[in-house]
This record gives structure tokens, sequence and C-alpha cells, in this order.
């Protein structure tokens, strides 16, 4: 029994050391193993980390390793955090596996072809499945490629053309053929066919310019017949994919979010020739550029897609297939819905060095506008009456306090800032307290301001202080209601009128997409949930403190756009555009040269609905200033205000508030757009009712319930403006054409008929709202007052008259007396003229100038010097302003003087002025050139050149000719003289044999040069 155990334990030992022994062996098997292994992985020693989804991907495949040393399995790891690669490698030696992860991908990716012979890796990226390409390949699938080579054309020139070659795996590996026959195909019809040629000269087969490529952007195909031998009948091929020869649009459709800009990537498929040169021996490529443009499918007025830097890009030859960039804009306009989707073409321009690639076009390219901002739609800022707010989110306040205010601020996609200031004053200075009302506004789009200020302490004014960008587009509704578009199509939109003897203006302020969550001011932040925020962005309880919130938006002097002069305009920031403006290419017409000056076309009009505002400062950059011709400008304004009532008054009276309340309602109801606007989405009649109440109970008058109804009709006509949702139904349809019919400006005023929206006035009252007395003539405070009354003849075709209360109407009249003055500025008064005015503004007309040149003068230059018109302006073509004059010069040799504070007229050195006409010194008569400017002898006619051979008999003619008038002017005057004397030019001519056509053999005129000065002189 003894032995028995012994014998066993020697054994569990024996067996114990031979398996020590085996394991040993297996280690060191094993280590050898992982050696070969690291070797292998070695070219993928750069790749440190596998995709997650990749290495599940590849365990699942080859097994889960089993657990070791408590270890979690390698999936799970994976599951948790990235794969390592080293991880997934220890699992492949490990399980001693002849394969590594690249050869599993690309085992896996082959699985799509139809063997694997046929598959090629195009990128061997072994850390993810993805990232590792192949494609299969059909040894008869033969494949296009395009390159340039070199050419003589018939005038000598070397240049660059393009061509296409056509292989496939046959052809490349042909042991087999030793011949081929190329069929092209163009846009899937057989184009070429090339001779049969040998496997050594394939290029001769080759698809070349001269076979019949005429322009690109065309699909490119090809075949080949493969022949053994000459005698064979041939083997054919598989066609070609088509390969497509022009410019191509990456990643479509582009998608642009509402007002934003966006990217169009454009690469070239085919490279563009140059023309070449030598450089001693050696041949060179002229560098050369291929110029694309954008043109814009989408012909509509306002909105689209427009493109910077002149409206596309440019190719250069050495990196031709770069991938360019272009930046697009969607316009964004004033409508709530706007398309979704709008096509865009790019084209390229003629090119000499490359005809082909002259005038190629891509398929158009769908551009979808994506519209992630709603709130701001339906929504509505205003100050009405005294003034009555309203901020974006619907919340309500009154702002009682005299000052300048932000009521609204804003920005753009590029920062540039958008502003809204108001200015204060009181103004229920007759019935009741201290209220204030909107006297004046002044907008800023960057560095432009629009100004229009009412307010009774300043000057009156109405049109731009400042216009670097031009990028404010103002607009007229009627006399007295003004829009004022932003570039982001937020708009302002305003109502002038008379409450008592102040002038006042009502501001609805309506926003944009690019308002929400971002606007600031008295209208506060648009989609903060009828939160009030301060000028530093913080939240205010503005319900139990509302002056904290108002008093923040209080505009300090430095930034008062009222305050502000020439020098500080000039330091504002003007908007941050890209360095060529946006247009949009609608028609393009064939240019032979691309300059830093070519268009591509016409400008996008996109004008906004009601009458444009004609202003010098912005619209007429051309015309030169007068300030700039002449040397003295004389003060031609004179501003005193006429203090207008309005035609309707009412009485003072004390009303309760339930007293109101029926008033307010009885009165809105009288209303009947009021009444049909009540139906209209997006709008609050209630609100209107109580500022009416509101109004009635602060200043003890009804004189403000106009301004409430009013108000809410401006909402109601902006929501028909901008939904155009409501359109899309007859009943929308129906409401729209009803609501536009009987909404006529303040009801008529009593004072007139509303008809299809007009309002038809009584007798003797007028404005688009009937409520002025047309028998009170306009103010009017100057003419032409950027220059001081003068007008230089070389731009004077009419006058600017500045005033107040011009009305529309056919009784609007500029009453035009023309009149000449001398150099002292005396005046004498002709024909008086009267011309229809056109009427800018409620504050500024133009007048035509009946005849802007001065005609020749039977009379002494001297004394009649310079020609003129007094000007004055009527309403009713009745009763008529005071007048004004405006002076006509020709800066050229003309010139204002200051004498004793009194406007004179001098003529400049080294010219004549004769017959209306400035004259340089020397310069000759153009009839007889014996006779020149002599401002030693007379500035005011042509002066006998004595010197000049031939004219001698001039003069003799000259001496009979002055003591014949010195005779006549002692004896007859001067109407004697000019009888005789033209019997003695008639009795002369027949004497010498002279004939009409000789008549340029004579001295000047009299009439036009000599008798002038002899008729005045005195004897």
């Amino acid at each position: 029994m003894v032995k028995v155990v012994c014998f066993i334990l020697f054994g569990l030992i024996c067996f114990s050391w031979l398996d020590f022994v085996y394991s040993e062996q297996e280690a060191n098997h094993k280590t050898l193993k992982s050696k070969e292994n690291v070797k292998a992985f070695a070219h993928l020693a750069n790749i440190q980390t596998l995709s997650k989804t990749t290495a599940l991907t590849f365990l699942k495949n080859i097994h889960h390793r089993p657990k070791r040393d408590g270890d979690l399995n390698i999936s799970e790891e994976c599951m948790e955090d990235t794969c390592v690669y080293e991880e997934v490698r220890e699992f492949v030696n490990y399980k001693k596996l002849d394969l590594t992860v690249c050869d599993w991908l690309r085992r896996k990716k082959c699985e799509v072809c139809k063997s694997y012979e046929v598959c090629k890796t195009v990128n061997e990226d072994c850390r993810s499945l993805r990232a590792y390409t192949i494609k299969c390949v059909d040894p008869k699938l033969p494949t296009v490629s395009a390159s340039l080579h070199d050419v003589q054309n018939d005038k000598g020139e070397m240049k660059q053309e393009l061509f296409f070659s056509c292989t496939s795996e046959e052809i490349q590996n042909s042991v087999q053929y030793e011949y081929f026959q190329f069929v092209w195909l163009v846009n899937n019809t057989v184009s070429f066919t090339s001779e049969i040629v040998h496997k050594t000269n394939l290029s001769s087969g080759y698809f070349y310019e001269r076979n019949g490529i005429h322009h690109l952007g065309i699909e490119v195909g090809c075949q080949y017949v493969a022949f053994r031998s000459v005698e064979d009948n041939g083997t054919v091929s598989k066609v070609s994919e088509n390969f497509f020869a022009g410019l191509k649009v990456l990643h479509e459709p582009v998608i642009i979010e509402r007002g934003r800009e966006g990217v169009i990537q454009l690469q070239l498929t085919v490279p563009f020739g140059c023309f070449m040169y030598y450089d001693g021996d050696e041949k060179k490529v002229s560098p050369c550029s291929l110029h694309v443009e954008l043109k814009n499918q989408q012909y509509i007025e306002c909105g689209g897609i427009q493109s910077q830097s002149l409206c596309g890009t440019i190719f250069l030859n050495e990196n031709w297939n770069a991938v360019k960039k272009v930046v697009v804009r969607h316009m964004n306009d004033v409508n709530y819905q706007v398309p979704t989707m709008h096509l865009v073409k790019f084209f390229t321009l003629p090119m000499k060095s490359h005809s082909i690639w002259s005038n190629v076009e891509i398929p158009e390219v769908k551009i979808h506008i994506e519209e992630k901002l709603t709130k701001w739609k339906g929504k509505a800022c205003y100050s009405h009456s005294d003034p009555h707010m309203m901020t974006f989110d619907g919340e309500t306040y009154d702002n009682q306090n005299a000052g300048t205010f932000i009521m609204y601020e804003g920005r753009d996609g590029s920062n540039n800032i958008m502003q809204v200031q108001t200015k204060l004053t009181p103004c229920n200075k007759v019935t009741g307290p201290g209220i204030f009302c909107n006297c004046g506004i002044a907008i800023r789009a960057a560095s432009d301001i629009y100004v229009i200020n009412r307010c009774p302490e300043d000057k009156l004014f109405f049109g731009f202080k400042h216009c670097v960008d031009d990028v404010l587009d103002v607009k007229k509704q009627d006399d007295f209601n003004y829009i004022i578009y932003f570039p982001t199509s937020t708009y302002v939109q305003l109502r002038l009128w008379t409450y008592q003897t102040e002038n006042v203006i009502e501001v609805n302020i309506f926003p944009s997409v690019f308002d929400q969550e971002t606007s600031k001011g008295l209208c506060s932040k648009l989609g903060s949930n009828g939160q009030f925020f301060d000028a530093n962005d913080e939240r205010i309880d503005a319900r139990n403190d509302i002056s904290k919130f108002i008093d923040s938006w209080r505009v300090t002097d430095d930034a008062n756009i009222f305050l502000m002069n020439d020098f500080d305009f000039s330091k504002l920031n003007p908007m941050i555009t890209p360095s060529s403006p946006f247009c949009s290419c609608l028609e393009v017409e064939g240019l032979e040269k691309y300059s830093e000056t070519v268009t591509c076309g016409k400008q996008l009009n996109c004008s906004k609905p009601d009458h444009p505002i004609y202003n010098k400062m912005c619209h007429v950059k051309s015309k030169r200033s007068a300030r700039s011709l002449f040397s003295y400008m004389p003060i031609n304004m004179k501003q005193a205000l006429n203090r207008r009532k309005r035609s309707v008054d009412a009485a003072t009276m004390i009303m309760s508030k339930e007293e109101a309340l029926a008033f307010c309602e009885s009165y809105m109801k009288a209303s009947k757009a009021f009444q049909t606007c009540r139906n209209v989405p997006s709008i609050d009649a209630s609100k209107a009712i109580a500022s009416c109440i509101l109004d009635i109970t602060l200043t003890n008058s009804t004189l403000w319930a106009p301004a409430s109804r009013e108000g809410f009709k401006e909402l109601c006509k902006k929501e028909l403006r901008q939904n155009n949702t409501l359109s899309e139904s007859e009943e929308g349809k129906f409401m729209i054409e009803h609501i536009n019919n009987i909404m006529c400006p303040n009801e008529c005023s009593g004072q007139g008929v509303c008809n299809n929206g007009t309002c038809e006035c009584q007798n003797d009252f007028g404005g688009s709202d009937c409520s002025q007395d047309l028998s009170i003539a306009p103010d009017v405070f100057s003419v032409n007052p950027e220059s001081s009354g003068l007008c230089d003849t070389s731009d004077c075709e009419d006058v600017i008259v500045e005033g107040n209360m011009f009305l529309h109407g056919d009784g609007l009249l500029c009453k035009m007396e023309k009149f000449q003055a001398s150099i002292s500025n005396s005046r004498v008064f002709y024909e008086t003229t009267y011309i229809p005015a056109e009427l800018n503004t409620l504050t500024d007309v133009r007048c035509r100038l009946p005849n802007p040149r001065p005609k020749r003068s039977t009379m002494q230059e001297a004394n009649h010097f310079v020609t003129g018109f007094k000007v004055s302006v009527s309403n009713n073509a009745k009763d008529y302003s005071t007048s004004h004059l405006v002076y006509i010069l020709d800066s050229t040799c003309q010139d204002t003087i200051n004498v004793s504070g009194q406007l004179r007229f001098t003529l400049k050195n080294n010219y004549c002025f004769i017959n209306g006409v400035c004259v340089p010194e020397a310069a000759e008569y153009w009839i007889n050139n014996c006779y020149i400017c002599n401002t030693q002898s007379n500035v005011f006619v042509w002066s006998l050149n004595s010197t000049k051979n031939g004219c001698e008999k001039f003069a003799r003619k000259d001496e009979n000719q002055s003591q014949i008038y010195t005779i006549s002017a002692s004896v007859c005057g001067c109407l004697l003289t000019l009888i005789i004397t033209t019997v003695v030019i008639l009795r002369k001519m027949k004497t010498n044999g002279l004939k009409i056509e000789d008549f340029a053999n004579q001295p000047p005129p009299y009439i036009d040069a000599a008798k002038p000065k002899l008729c005045s002189r005195k004897l």
C-alpha cells in the first residue's frame, strides 16, 4: 500500500515537471510569434486608435478573448472606452491568428465586389471601417481622364489644349491584345471614332479638341475594341461611366439660414490651357485664370440670393483643381414667408487662351433657405401719442420724460449697429398737465443717419444727416406717413401730425429675424417672455420700477445723434461689408474682358412699396457742391414756422374712466377700417382702446383719440403687408382687398370722402388726410440751401425748395419769376412761369427751371451778368409762400464776393464774358478769327487782334463803324443807331460785292458784341 502511494506521488511530480517544461516552451513560442506579429503590424505603427464600431465588428468576427487575470473581455472594454489598437493586436497574438486588422478590413470591404481580384484599395486607412475605402474594378470597364498638351495654332501661337484618355485594367496589363480602337461619346452620343492603334501608341486614339470638342460642361465616355492581331475581329469592352468635364458644385444642396450667409464650393474637373512662350530654350506657360460668375435665376423684386466679390470667383492655372468658395447671402425681406428654394447658375466668362472654357454653364444649384427663428412674426414695438409704449413682446408702459432715448437697437449678420433714437418734448401745454410727445426721430444704420426733427426748440430738419453706404431705404406712403427700411428688413413706420400747435411723430418699429433675442432699447428683447433688460443687458423688474428701465436707455450727449456735427458723424463706424459689394446677376451679356469694374448684369432691384425719397446726399452724389465752386456763400435760410392748429379740434373736458371707455369704444366703432381690422390675426384692438382711455384721463381732451385709432390701423396694414399667408385663401384675399379699399388716413379728418383707400377732400382742404387748410400757404425757408441759393450752369436743371407743409395735389405749384442781375446785384425782372412742383417730403419740393441757362443778352453784359429766379410755392395755385432767390452762375468765369455783407458778383481773371458765355484769354471768335478775348481791352466784347496778318481791314471798318455809332448815339440814341448800323452794313456788303456766306470775313455782329458797349456808353 505504501509502495502504491509513493508511486502515485512520484508520477504526479513527474507530470508536473513535464507540464512546466511544456509551458515554458509554449511561452517561448508565443513570444516568438508575438514578435513576428509585431513586425507584421509595423507598417501601421502610426495608427494609435481604432474606432469603437470597427473594433467591435472585428472582435465579433474573430470571437471574444477569454477573461485573463480578472480583466474584462476586450469587447466589453470597447463598450466602456475607445479600443486601443495595441489591445486588438494583443488579442490577435494571443489567439495566434494569421490576420491583421487591415487584412480583415480589406476582406470585409471587398465582399461587395464580384471577386477579390477586382477589388482595389483606394484609401488604406485602417482606423475605421468607414475610412478604409475600395472600389471594384472591372478589367473591361474603361475610365476617362483629362490632361493638357502643347499645340501651335494657325497664328503661330503656342498654347495648351485639352485631351481625354481612355484606359482600363485590360489595357494597362495587356498581354494578349496588341491593338486598340477607341469610340468616344459626348453626352451619350458617339462623337469620334479613332483609327486602330498599337498598344505602344495609345495616345493616337485619344480624344482631342480637334476631334470635335467645342465647349465644356459635357459628359464624356469611351469604349474600345481590343485586337490580338490586325486580322482579329476584336473584343468589345464595356462603355465607361460618364466623366463630367467642366465646373461642378460640391456638397449640394446648399443650406442657408434666413437672412444669413452660406458657402457654395466649386471645383473644376478638367484643367484649362494658357498661352506659352520660350524663355531662351525653355518653354514656359504664361499664367492665366478662369473667371466664374453667378447668375441668379430667381426673378423676384425683393429677397433672393446675392453673391459677393464680383459675383463669383477666379481659378488660377497653377492650381486649377482647387476648391473655390463663393460666399452667398440670402437677402431677407419683410414677408413672413419666403421661398425656401432658390436656384442659381454659375458660368465662365470668355477666355481667349482656351475658348472651349468660354461661357460654360453648370446646372442650377439648389439653395435651401432654413428658418429657425419665427417668434418675430406678428410682433411690433411702438411709441404712440404721449407716448404710450409697447415692447416687442407686447408689454405696455408710458414714458412721460423729456430727453432723447434709444427706442430700438439691433445688429445685422456682420454686427453692424441699427438704432432708433426718439426725442421727447412737452406737448400738452393748452388743455392739461405736462405730457410729453415724440417730436424727433434719428435712425442709424452703421454710419448712415436719417433724421426728422420737428421739435419746437430745434431747427426743422427732414433728411439724411450723414450717408456713406446708402443702406437706409426711405419711402413715402403719403404726405404724413413714411417708412424707413433697415438693411436687415426691420423697418420704422412714422406718422407726422399736429397736436394742438405741436408737431408730433407716431413711431412703429416692425422687427425681422435679426431681432429675435437680440433687440435692445425701450422695445426690449424680442422673445424674452415679456422681460425688461437695461442698457447693461441686466434684467429689471420694470413692473415695479419702470423709470429705472427708461432711464437706462436715456442717451448721453456724446451719443446723441441730434447733437452730433459732421465731425462726430465722420467718427462713426461704416458698414462692415465684404471687400466687394454684393450683387445679383439677372442678365449677362458676353464680356470680352474681365476687370475690377465689370459687373455681371443688373443689380437686384429690391425696391420696397411706396415712393422713394429724393435726397441729394445719398442719391445724387455725382453733382458738384456749389460750396466748392464760389468764394462767398450768402445766408439763404429764414425759418419761421406758422403755428398751425389741426383743422378739427375738440374742447377740454373731464371724463370718468367709464365715460372715456364708452367714448373710445364708440369712436373706434365709427371706423369701418378699425372694425374690419379686428379680424386680422396678431393684432389686439383692446390695446388701442386702452390707449385712448388713458389719453383722455391724462389730457382731459379727446384730441389724442385719432392717434390711438390710426396706430391700430397701422398695425393692421403692417400685418396685411407682411403676412403673405393671408393671401393664400380666397377669404384672406377678399379681406385684404376690402380693408385696403376702406382704409383712408385719419378717416379723411371728417373733411373728405374715402374712395378706394384715398381721401377726396372738400374744397379748401388738402393733404393725404384732408386735415390742412390750403388757403394757408406753405412755409418756405430757403432755395438750394446746400449751396446758399446759388446754382452752377453745369448742373442746374432744378432747385430744391425747403420749408414745411408742402402737400400733394394739383395745386402744388412753383412760381418762377425770371430776372437778370448786374455785377452789383441790381435785378431786372422778366416773365413769370408756373411749374408743377415735384413733392419729395412734407418739407421739400423740387422746382424745374423753365430755362436753366441764360439767353444771349442784348444789353450791356456788366448790367446783366447773372440770371436767376425768384421762387415761391403754393398748395392751391392761389396762395403763395414768401419768395426766395436763386442765382445761376457759370463757375468757369463767374464768382461771388462779399461786399459789406451783401452778395455781389465778379469776373475771374483771364476771362471774358461775351454773349452770356465764359471765354478764356486770347480765345478766337469762332466766326471770325481776327477777333479774340482781350481782357486788357474789354471783357464783355470781342476785341480785334490787330497783330494778326490779314486783319488790318477790320481795323479800318471798326474806325468807320465807331464814328457812325458815336454820331448816331448822340442824335437818335441806341434804337436809331441799330437801324443806321444795319443799313451801313448792308450797303458795305453791296459795295464790296459780299455775299451772305462771306459774312465770316466781317467783324463780330454788333448785336452780339459791339453795340451793347456803345449803346450804354456816356457821350
